[in-house]
């Protein structure tokens, strides 16, 4: 079992009576994570997967089906994890009333991943009910078995790089792994190139299907596959949106909305070119990174989007 430097905050009392929304990247590890936390609470009866039928069908019978639940707790304060709640129509209001019926009976854990984090973002039905965190793949400290301190910024960024190296157990195979493999914990901890080139190949696939189909109105899904094709040789550099424009064969305003639905999606994230004057806006390409950084080939970027 690997322990997520998240998990501190997440799972801190500090957090308070307060629901815990965890998002981040598909398949990044946060159902994991939030089952572990059941296990050790002893309440791993309290996993609710909303998009298993069985659990949408304890809901319209009983719309307060946690309430008999915790009676068997005795007044112990227990640990709810509701998996996928998003997916549910008006999934806000029913998250809504089992914490305002139960909030001093239980801490809940809210999973999922880029539905989750744009649809929590509308409206205010939730409003001062939560905190929201994201979980992002596998750091190298988290695979070698450091402590969170061990990784805390110093204060530049070649004291923060060697403070993470040089407390890493075999840091140099273990970062071989993550180049190979990618920090998504399933791909990285196998350690099978087969089964990691299917892995990447279905992932994306299910991002641009699934998530992307249900978030936009983009028709041409396929566009969206040639552009995630094409980020991974451009990393590194500012990304020029006409440059792309013409490999795609698309118009400005459609590359600009495509690149927002891959952030949005967490296929990729931009960086802010530096400048001093903070006053003024900044006009200059961005630069993007992937979250996925074993689809990036030359040993230069894929370390800069690491790092």
């Amino acid at each position: 079992m690997i322990r997520r430097f998240l998990e501190d905050a997440v799972f801190s009392d500090s957090m308070g009576r307060q629901m815990r929304f965890i998002t981040g990247p598909r398949q990044s590890g946060k159902t994991t994570m939030a089952k572990e936390k059941l296990s050790a609470e002893n309440c791993s009866e309290f996993y609710y997967n909303w998009d298993s039928q069985q659990v949408k069908r304890r809901y319209r019978s009983d719309g307060d089906f946690l309430a008999p639940e915790l009676i068997k707790k005795k007044g112990r304060k227990v640990w709810v994890c509701f998996d996928e709640i998003h997916k549910m129509p008006k999934w806000k209001n029913i998250a809504k009333d089992f914490f305002d019926s139960h909030e001093n009976k239980a801490v809940f854990i809210i999973t999922g991943s880029a539905r989750l984090d744009v649809f929590r973002k509308t409206g205010d039905s939730l409003a001062g009910r939560y905190f929201p965190f994201r979980l992002n793949p596998l750091m190298l400290a988290e695979i070698s078995g450091s402590a969170a301190r061990d990784v805390m910024d110093t204060g530049t960024a070649a004291g923060y790089i060697e403070k993470r190296i040089r407390n890493s157990k075999s840091a140099s195979s273990l970062m071989e792994q993550i180049f190979r493999f990618s920090g998504f914990p399933e791909p990285c901890l196998k350690k099978d190139k087969v089964f990691a080139s299917k892995w990447h190949d279905n992932y994306f696939e299910r991002v641009i299907k699934e998530d992307i189909r249900e978030l936009s109105s983009i028709h041409q899904l396929e566009k969206i596959s040639d552009m995630i094709s094409l980020i991974p040789a451009r990393i590194g550099s500012p990304l020029s949106v006409n440059s792309l424009k013409e490999d795609l064969e698309l118009n400005h305003a459609t590359v600009k909305n495509y690149i927002k639905y891959l952030k949005l999606t967490y296929v990729l994230f931009e960086m802010e070119p530096y400048t001093k004057k903070i006053n003024r806006p900044v006009k200059k390409e961005k630069k993007v990174y992937l979250y996925n950084i074993a689809v990036v080939k030359d040993e230069g970027p894929k370390f800069e989007n690491y790092a």
